[in-house]
């Protein structure tokens, strides 16, 4: 009996032994978890949204663009050509749509040194696409140095000062900004009628609906001066 009895009791502690070593194992053992979309990779990544203006191969990003920001594009490769004394003669950008905040995805501008040396640049969605040479022609003088408000305001300007009740009528409507001397700019039929004075110089902006109805307000000032119209024959 005792001999059994002593057989019960070792073969008890050899079953107690394994259950030990396999809770000890167990617990040893890394639970597996799959990892959460922010620790995917085994490294973590934060979403941080891209800025238009820091995307690889681009300047100021595919976008629409003021004149102020149009202009710090070109300039870089104006004063490439044509030193540091670049200045700006005339800006025009054309923005298909309604909306009329100031901004245009299309930009024709021309740059001037005093030498008379010129240079013509394009700018598409904000991308450089063209640089050529023109005639020679003067900077705006008062308003060199980028001292002209920027397209933004001369928007706000003019739909102030009736741009605000302009009905497009068009299948294709647009906004047009043009900065020049005042009498080169402005239609020719406005000049015609005495809208505007062809002997009028200052820098001046020509905000236009539609190619219809034109809005010109002094680029230094600020102040509305006339709104013309296409109907406004020579």
């Amino acid at each position: 009996m005792s001999r059994v009895k002593l057989k019960s009791n070792k073969w008890l502690v050899w079953v107690l032994l394994v259950l030990v070593f396999f809770s000890a194992g167990c617990a040893s053992t890394p639970q597996t978890e799959t990892p959460s979309s922010a620790t995917q990779g085994g490294e973590q990544k934060t979403s941080t949204p891209v800025s238009p203006s820091t995307q690889p191969g681009q300047t100021l990003g595919e976008r629409a663009l003021t004149a102020k920001q149009a202009v710090a594009l070109a300039e870089v490769e104006a004063k490439k050509a044509l030193g540091e004394a670049a200045d700006v003669v005339t800006i025009h950008g054309e923005q298909e749509g309604t909306s009329v905040d100031g901004k245009a995805t299309n930009w024709d501008i021309l740059f001037a040194n005093p030498e008379g040396k010129t240079l013509y640049v394009t700018i598409e969605d904000g991308q450089i696409t063209q640089t050529r040479s023109t005639h020679s022609d003067i900077i705006l003088q008062e308003a060199s140095g980028g001292k002209w408000i920027d397209s933004v305001m001369a928007a706000q300007i003019a739909q102030a000062n009736g741009g605000s009740s302009f009905k497009h009528t068009v299948a294709n409507p647009s906004v047009n900004y043009t900065l020049g001397e005042l009498a080169e700019i402005a239609w020719y039929g406005d000049k015609k009628v005495g809208v505007i004075d062809e002997q009028d110089l200052r820098p001046a902006w020509k905000v236009t609906y539609d190619n219809q109805d034109h809005y010109y307000v002094d680029a230094l000032s600020g102040a509305f001066i006339a709104k013309g119209s296409y109907k406004n024959k020579p």
